[in-house]
């Protein structure tokens, strides 16, 4: 099995190695990760989370943890999909390893509960069980194997013995697993060129050509012909979520590159959801510029749009973004409500653009109420209320960047910020409260963080969700 990259790989030696998706998932309690994971929801109020799952399992008196359950535990589990293009009545070709404690007593409470009846067969020295009711099951060393069918388990014998090349040593799957360092909870391989067919139109009948996608039109087809990985780890702190993509992110280049936050050190620490993107007009003229099918894209956008005016002036305003753009959310003084303050860096000489171009588009009262604007000193913000911007501007207040739950989340992801959100989960959904219902955070707050970023020319996202003093 290999254990370069993240490490353990969970019988990816047995998987084909032109599978649409795998799954693997530790089922080792005793294991690091899990152990992890029980001290992260111990922190968080949970007593005994072990115990609590197997109390849970044997409520109703229908499962026997220790004979039925333990057999598959000690080692992991794998589901796979060959491919997704199978019938309406036919189950997706594919199948479920466990890497378990006893395959032959895994094997044993599967029989138990089945009800049919089977036939025997072999391949290759291995032998196996047709259900009568569907499904192949096979032992094979310390793997109990679940397969839809023949065909599938075959390609897994051969996959095991070496006649044909398994996805654990396959290239993508390789640079996918050395990209996502780290013992996991769970690591995820995507092939989306087998996952689902492009969606086209109808070819044309003089051209015999068909019209291409949105993914093409926008620049992002190369992005997603190509296998990405996703990976799902937890310490003490919190559980992250690490995924790596191999195709080309194309247009969204310019939001992927590493750099500070300025209006991350001006709002307010107590924010509770937070946005920062750079740089949307290189987007914007890389996925709609004016060649190409990116053209035939903004012609249908503006043939359908009712006031083509208006999209003029929001493209033009996009134009004037080549800096940051934040969004920042936090309670009001009162905690009944939220002040809300959209902020972007503006160059000095288009500050008079930029505010015509918002005059124009906010020329009319908006259902949500006044809005107030400022346009100055290379920023322009539109918020809630003059004191809303007046609090990012001022800048004088302890910032989110210089709090304690902020930096703790950031410190859990492995790449610089690019385009990133941050949310304040204990401040979002219970504002002025320390406790969720359920939860005991001992004056601790609950912070999410996703980040968006371009590592060794790889769109790489990551999450982490994390439990940090104030």
């Amino acid at each position: 099995t290999p254990t370069d990259g993240i490490g353990d790989i969970p019988a990816a030696h047995l998987v084909p190695e032109d599978v649409a998706l795998y799954v693997g998932v530790s089922l080792d309690p005793d294991g690091a990760p899990w152990q992890e994971a029980f001290t992260l929801f111990e922190r968080l109020g949970v007593e005994d989370p072990l115990g609590g799952i197997r109390e849970g399992v044997e409520a109703d008196g229908e499962v026997d943890w220790e004979a039925e359950i333990e057999p598959f535990l000690g080692g992991a589990a794998v589901l796979f999909v060959s491919r997704f293009d199978s019938g309406d009545d036919e189950p997706l070709p594919g199948a479920v390893i466990f890497e378990a404690r006893d395959a032959r007593a895994a094997e044993a409470v599967i029989l138990d509960r089945r009800t049919d009846t089977f036939s025997e067969g072999a391949y290759e020295g291995v032998s196996y069980r047709v259900m009568e009711r569907g499904g192949v099951i096979a032992v094979m060393g310390g793997y109990f194997v679940y397969a839809s069918d023949e065909e599938t388990l075959r390609a897994i014998v051969d996959a095991r013995q070496g006649r044909s090349l398994p996805l654990a040593d396959s290239d993508d799957f390789r640079r996918l697993r050395n990209a996502l360092e780290g013992d996991a909870l769970a690591f995820v391989y995507l092939n989306p060129g087998a996952l689902m067919p492009k969606v086209r139109g109808e070819a044309d009948q003089e051209t015999e050509e068909a019209p291409p996608d949105l993914l093409s039109i926008v620049g992002l087809d190369a992005l997603f012909e190509r296998p990405l990985g996703v990976v799902v780890r937890a310490d003490g702190g919190g559980f992250s979520l690490q995924a790596a993509m191999l195709g080309d992110p194309g247009p969204i280049v310019p939001l992927l590159r590493p750099r500070d936050s300025r209006f991350a050190a001006m709002v307010p620490a107590e924010t509770a959801v937070f946005v920062s993107a750079y740089d949307i007009a290189g987007v914007v003229d890389d996925a709609f510029g004016s060649t190409g099918l990116a053209a035939r894209l903004r012609a249908a956008v503006l043939d359908e749009a009712e006031e083509a005016d208006g999209l003029a002036a929001i493209e033009d305003l996009l134009a004037l973004l080549d800096g940051e753009l934040a969004y920042a959310l936090w309670p009001s003084a009162d905690g009944e409500d939220a002040e809300i303050v959209i902020v972007a860096e503006v160059d000095d000489d288009r500050e008079e653009r930029a505010r015509d171009l918002l005059g124009e588009l906010f020329a009319e009262p908006l259902e949500v109420g006044d809005l107030a604007l400022s346009i100055g000193d290379g920023i322009a913000a539109i918020g809630s209320s003059a004191a809303a911007i007046e609090a990012v501007r001022n800048g004088s207040a302890p910032s989110l960047a210089r709090s304690e739950r902020f930096s703790t989340a950031v410190a859990r992801l492995d790449a610089p910020l690019a385009t990133f959100a941050y949310i304040d989960i204990v401040r979002l959904l219970a504002p002025g409260e320390d406790d969720l219902e359920g939860l005991n955070l001992d004056g601790d707050g609950l912070g999410l963080i996703v980040n968006l970023v371009l590592e060794d020319d790889r769109l790489q996202v990551e999450a982490a969700l994390t439990a940090g003093a104030d």
